[in-house]
């Protein structure tokens, strides 16, 4: 009889124009080397699989399992593509498995992932709880708000656990087959309103399915840069680097690494090296701070609604109409403050 096995789920939407191949070549090279027997499946779709030619085949040879799906045409970017073999794939993918997104590296031997007794888990979204956002992360709990009164999902204001999406652990059974058609049908009304992302209608299905995700502990998905992350880095098994966002200080975030790679068509000793030694890879100039200067530099609904609210004052108030240049330069002198307001604010702390 066969031995039942856990498989290490990737999916990827790519062509020769991006890096999202050569993402997840690194990290797939990343787990075998802290998991040696790791059963690597990858999902892709039909027209990803027809770019795996030449250097790119290479990727081949690293996975054990390459499923191919065919989409429908009307999926025609990358992204779209991407996101729609995440949310259906318990139906294409047999087995048990551990999703990981492919801008990750692995830090320690995954396969004690095999004792933990659970059906479906993932680690909180910034790696804290969501009545914690509020106070450590306005900007982001504010566009998650506006993300779900968009789609009219009123789940977020009784949601008691907020999930990322980037690590999941699902056993193949009836009820994660559920879960991962109400997650797909949420996600498809999503894109048709005009969100692509795939974290809104997840929480969604968990919240209308009566809460069926299990809590990751926050060291299977260290979302690095995080507010809340920093407490769980140094036992972190799985680093989430978050490869979109710009400026980033982990040194696999660098496009130069993954050009190296697509030059080759593999990761070379040097890249093996640094993957050796994952929680290291830091650019020397980096230090803490207590608040992320991106994400305190965003205006606020209600503040952008403030200078709406004093723009429309002034102009009421005038016997003349105050000319749009002079408008304008109202409006940059009011944002440019309080960008100033907020830089002085984050330099004290530092």
């Amino acid at each position: 009889m066969m031995e039942h096995k856990l498989k290490y789920l990737y999916v990827l939407a790519s062509d020769d124009s991006d890096y999202y191949l050569e993402q997840t070549l690194l990290s797939i090279t990343s787990l075998r080397m802290k998991t040696p027997n790791a059963f690597v499946s990858v999902l892709c779709d039909a027209t990803t699989e027809s770019t795996l030619v030449g250097k790119r085949k290479k990727i081949c040879h690293v996975v054990d399992e390459l499923v191919s799906v065919g989409i429908n045409e009307y999926f025609d970017n990358k992204m779209a593509r991407s996101r729609w073999l995440k949310t259906s794939m318990r139906r294409h993918v047999k087995g048990d498995f551990l999703y990981i997104d492919s801008d990750t590296a692995i830090a320690e031997d995954l396969s004690l992932i095999n004792e933990l007794n659970i059906r479906l888990g993932a680690a909180a979204d910034r790696n804290m709880d969501i009545s914690m956002f509020k106070q450590h992360n306005p900007s982001v709990f504010q566009w998650i708000q506006e993300v779900h009164d968009k789609l009219g999902f009123s789940s977020f204001a009784t949601i008691k656990n907020y999930f990322n999406s980037g690590v999941i652990l699902c056993k193949d059974c009836e009820v994660n087959h559920a879960f991962f058609d109400k997650w797909h049908e949420l996600w498809l009304f999503c894109l048709e309103s005009g969100v692509t992302i795939d974290q809104a209608s997840f929480n969604k299905a968990n919240h209308d399915l009566g809460n069926m995700i299990t809590e990751l502990s926050a060291e299977w998905n260290c979302q690095l840069l995080a507010c809340g992350s920093i407490r769980y880095f140094h036992d972190s098994k799985i680093i989430h680097y978050f490869a979109t966002w710009k400026k980033n200080a982990y040194l696999l975030s660098n496009p130069d690494v993954y050009a190296d790679i697509k030059e080759t068509g593999f990761v070379d000793d040097e890249l093996k090296r640094m993957l050796a030694s994952p929680k290291s890879l830091f650019s020397p100039g980096v230090q803490l701070a207590e608040r992320n200067i991106v994400e305190e530099l965003y205006l606020t609904k209600e503040e952008l609604g403030k200078i709406r609210w004093e723009l429309s004052k002034a102009k009421r108030s005038s016997v003349n109409r105050i000319p749009l240049k002079k408008l304008l330069k109202i409006v940059i002198r009011k944002i440019l403050r309080k960008i100033l307001q907020r830089i002085q604010c984050i330099t004290r702390i530092r």
